[in-house]
């Protein structure tokens, strides 16, 4: 079985640094030739019947790997159940435990491996806005056509605020403001807002925590993007934390 979302593919180490973090997780590099090497973790538990592994393929892109300071690649992550006499069949079905504990694995190595990204990598600049003069109806327009329940209000670059759907009901319709009453009345000023070098695995912890529907990234006072939780999601960012956040993002927003 391939684990599609495994994250790591594509992210590059030289040779020494990869055997380092792997050995810590419990791997071991098997087979190797000059330019492709593969790294095994074994996986039990004792409610399990039969044994797994979790192997992570490898390819140098820089020197061979004779050489500690070798570039090598990593590619497609695997889980097999081990057959006799010595094999993997990666066709036999996996179970969840299992499956849990090969991505906790993952997840450790990616932490390990790559560098610490920030909210501007991962934000989109593609989003709409209202301004302060739009009225409720404008709002509520735009929140259906484009699927959205948070929109930023600007000033022209300048950000403002945002209005949400909770903002339209609670402070608009449930006071029978009028859908000609302008986004000024309900607009929420105080929100949380981040900087583009702000870490993105904080982001992702404060809008769960605080449950927020998204994060305007804010440089000078200027919006330079939006980071949500759905997004990351459907981009298919990987994270370990990331999938149990959105488990609760969806439990907030059912509710």
């Amino acid at each position: 079985m391939i684990i599609e979302d495994a994250g790591i593919k594509g992210i590059q180490s030289d040779l020494a640094y990869l055997d380092e973090v792997t050995t810590s997780l419990g791997f071991i590099r098997w087979q190797w030739e000059y330019t492709r090497a593969t790294y095994d973790c074994k996986l039990e538990e004792k409610a399990v019947d039969g044994t797994y592994f979790l192997r992570l393929n490898t390819r140098a892109i820089e020197g061979k790997l004779e050489s500690p300071y070798a570039i090598l690649v990593l590619e497609d992550a695997y889980i097999g159940k081990t057959v006799f006499p010595h094999g993997l069949d990666y066709q036999s079905p996996i179970p969840e435990s299992i499956l849990k504990m090969s991505r906790r694995k993952l997840y450790e190595l990616y932490k390990l491996l790559k560098t610490e990204q920030h909210v501007a990598e991962m934000m989109t600049t593609d989003y709409v806005t209202v301004t302060r003069e739009a009225t409720l109806f404008d709002a509520a327009h735009k929140m259906k056509e484009y699927h959205t329940g948070f929109i930023p209000v600007v000033d022209g670059k300048e950000w403002v605020g945002v209005v949400t759907e909770r903002d339209l009901a609670i402070r608009g319709y449930a006071e029978q403001q009028s859908g000609m009453t302008t986004v000024e009345a309900i607009i929420s000023k105080k929100v949380r807002s981040v900087q583009p070098n702000f870490p993105l695995e904080e982001a992702i912890k404060l809008m769960v925590k605080e449950q927020l529907r998204g994060l305007p990234v804010v440089e000078n006072g200027e919006l330079l993007g939006i980071i949500t939780l759905d997004d990351l999601s459907a981009r298919n960012h990987f994270d370990y934390e990331l999938g149990e956040a959105l488990g609760q993002h969806a439990h907030y927003t059912r509710n």
